[in-house]
């Protein structure tokens, strides 16, 4: 128990494990997705393979984690002002992200730019530049593509324009008294996001949808108040799956809301949805982001053609996943402990700051 202790997530707010274990599924789907990659790039007898029928997962939308953490996070960061029912202490705000999120990212992205040059990757001024842009949150705007240095740093980019905007959107919406003219807003908003495209990369714009679905979520949670029944937990499994599995921007927005909406209000799954392995886990994800990906490649560079045994696609991809996917959960969760950690309590913040 105090092991499990040691995991917990240090928060100034009201702590939700459903939460922390929907930041588990976010994570290990995108964990699955990048050692899927790995593997299949690496892997001298499977390569060939054509990518539909690559692993058990082709026909999943298992990239969709990152969609499930942009909700997450318009969730979390409503919630204290839709509580509070104002924008107040936006100084305590920013101080808070910027703490919380910065120092374990400069720390990976540097350690990874150092590696790109011992291993000679990429010539010292190139990868000196895209080093800079990633450390400015920029490299999408500036090379419309993935870091070189650290490729899931992309996501990061558009977290952190929704830092910068979210006070700004709560200002308006805390301004409309009426739920119903909320919904109309939020309406508003996704569609927008699912119906233009401002910008040929990725920006906020493109998966504004996904985090309006935590915002209403955190603004249903905290001015209605549902009553129990099991069909919430039939509701989180549908919406789970739906999720997941469609290819349809618009199920795909409504899906991620009955499941934010859901999980919170399911009694008959609290075995899964409180479980407190799956929320310490989830409240790793932010390391497990940062370090999974060049791990995988590490890993199966290394070792995927040595432990292949037979040409049986499937099973060498699930053998191997089995061993690498845990042993990366296990390595990571020191620099979850040592770095991140420290950095997600709020005295820790304001001294720093």
């Amino acid at each position: 128990m105090n092991l499990l202790k040691k995991f917990e997530r240090d928060t100034s707010q009201q702590y939700l494990p459903e939460i922390d274990v929907l930041r588990f599924i976010a994570i290990i789907t995108v964990m699955i997705l990048h050692f899927n990659t790995a593997f299949f790039r690496e892997n001298a007898l499977f390569i060939q393979f054509p990518y539909e029928y690559k692993s058990y997962f082709h026909f999943l939308n298992i990239g969709g984690g990152v969609w499930l953490f942009f909700g997450i996070s318009g969730f979390i960061l409503a919630l204290p002002f839709l509580k509070a029912g104002k924008i107040s202490n936006l100084k305590r705000y920013f101080r808070r992200r910027i703490v919380r999120i910065e120092p374990p990212y400069l720390i990976a992205l540097t350690f990874f730019f150092i590696v790109h040059i011992v291993m000679g990757t990429k010539g010292l001024s190139e990868l000196t530049n895209h080093y800079l842009a990633s450390l400015a949150y920029a490299h999408n705007y500036i090379y419309k593509d993935w870091s070189l240095i650290l490729p899931v740093a992309w996501s990061l980019e558009i977290e952190a324009q929704f830092y910068i905007l979210m006070p700004a959107l709560l200002f308006v919406i805390l301004r409309l008294k009426s739920i119903y003219l909320r919904v109309v807003f939020y309406i508003f908003f996704a569609t927008l996001s699912l119906t233009f495209d401002f910008f040929e990369y990725k920006d906020l714009n493109d998966y504004m949808a996904f985090f309006i679905c935590g915002i209403m979520t955190a603004d249903f949670f905290v001015n209605i108040r549902f009553r129990q029944h099991w069909l919430w937990s039939a509701l989180f499994s549908v919406s789970l799956v739906i999720f997941y599995w469609t290819e349809f921007p618009v199920i795909r927005v409504i899906s991620l809301f009955l499941l934010l909406l859901s999980s919170l209000n399911s009694q008959e799954l609290s075995f899964f949805l409180k479980n407190r392995v799956l929320a310490n886990i989830g409240a790793m994800c932010y390391s497990l982001y940062l370090l999974h990906y060049p791990f995988y490649y590490l890993a199966m560079k290394i070792f995927t053609n040595y432990l292949t045994v037979g040409d049986n696609m499937k099973l060498n991809f699930l053998v191997q996943a089995i061993i690498f996917i845990p042993l990366s959960i296990f390595l990571i969760s020191f620099f979850y402990l040592w770095i991140e950690k420290p950095f997600m309590k709020a005295r820790f913040s304001k001294k720093i700051s």
